[in-house]
């Protein structure tokens, strides 16, 4: 599992990276790896807005429109997506869109791979699905790639979608993300107007009809393998006129093997009293109340629960980082003030 933390704030009272490198040394189940500097030009670099001048021979214009901070083999590895065009190289040879995995640390860039079939990217998007451990692109809503980190490569996987299934036998007009509340899948609609949606884990293609059933139902549409999982979120969260009093909780429901659920995303009272809907067994508290703005559960796993918070309601405020064990036990808190932006990286 992994999870990016992007912090930006005015002032800096500490070194981010030196303080950061102190808090997080605990962690022996996962890496937390921060990155500062060089590679946060990457990250902040231009987003999918992309530049539309007119093209001049003489410059070569570099654009960034995706980056993911991973770990990978005890390293922390910037992945991201560049556009080139103009002279690079010799000629035109190495114009075109370029996946790259670089170095945090040392900046060298580890591999870089030509995508095939595509001039330019304008948008990307990326989910991770928890049920197959795989991080998952969708570019220009056209294209589905599939990033291996292991591998340090990234593969198209949209013909694959298609060859499963023969009722998909025409071209993708456009492809998405179903919403992340809603299960590890695709929205697909084809050329020909048909729209239906595939999920990946269990090999299933369902239309919208069926889809929304499954997704909504309860104990009856569950599939073979669905099972039961943990996770965590704050009730009371969305309160930020004023004093935010939020509390910590524990929440056990069917993981519906990466197929159409309903999860349950932010908690208030109001769905406390219908929970079985979302197919939630128990949810219970793990902290006691505590005034907080902007709480965030960034990461967890069997031991330990990493938390944010901002201690004031202005995004100035000082952010606050906390780790919890299972049983809502603080360890360790520290409180960042910035002026750059940084990452946080954190990996089973």
């Amino acid at each position: 599992m992994y999870y990016i933390l992007s912090l930006h704030q005015k002032k800096t009272s500490v070194t981010f990276s030196q303080s950061l490198a102190k808090f997080l040394l605990f962690i022996g189940g996962f890496l937390l790896l921060v990155t500062v500097g060089v590679i946060c030009k990457i990250a902040s670099a231009p987003s999918p807005a992309m530049d539309h001048r007119p093209f001049v021979s003489t410059v070569h214009i570099r654009q960034y429109p995706f980056s993911l901070l991973l770990p990978i083999e005890g390293r922390g590895v910037m992945f991201y997506l560049e556009n080139k065009t103009g002279l690079y190289r010799s000629g035109d040879e190495g114009k075109g869109v370029y996946a790259v995995f670089r170095d945090v640390i040392t900046k060298k860039i580890l591999k870089e791979q030509k995508l095939s079939g595509l001039s330019r990217i304008g948008k990307a998007e990326h989910r991770w699905f928890s049920g197959m451990n795989s991080h998952y692109l969708i570019i220009n809503s056209r294209y589905v790639y599939q990033i291996k980190p292991s591998e340090y490569t990234l593969s198209e996987v949209t013909s694959d979608i298609s060859s499963t299934k023969l009722i998909l036998n025409s071209n993708f007009s456009l492809i998405s993300f179903v919403e992340e509340n809603n299960g590890e899948g695709f929205r697909l609609k084809t050329d020909v107007g048909k729209e239906f949606f595939y999920f990946p884990k269990p090999d299933i293609l369902y239309t919208e009809k069926a889809y929304r059933y499954v997704a909504e139902g309860q104990s009856k549409t569950l599939l073979s393998d669905a099972s039961e999982k943990t996770y965590y979120l704050f009730l009371n969260k969305e309160n930020k006129t004023h004093n935010n009093v939020a509390q910590l909780m524990k929440v056990n429901y069917i993981f519906n093997d990466g197929g159409p659920e309903s999860k349950l995303l932010q908690l208030t009272t109001e769905n406390m009293k219908d929970l079985a809907k979302y197919r939630i067994s128990s949810c219970q508290p793990i902290t006691d109340e505590r005034i907080c703005f902007s709480p965030t559960v960034l990461y967890y796993d069997e031991k330990n629960i990493l938390i944010t918070y901002r201690s004031g309601l202005l995004e100035s405020a000082p952010l606050h980082v906390e780790l919890l064990d299972t049983g809502g036990k603080d360890s360790l808190v520290q409180v960042f003030r910035c002026g750059k932006r940084n990452f946080i990286c954190c990996s089973h």
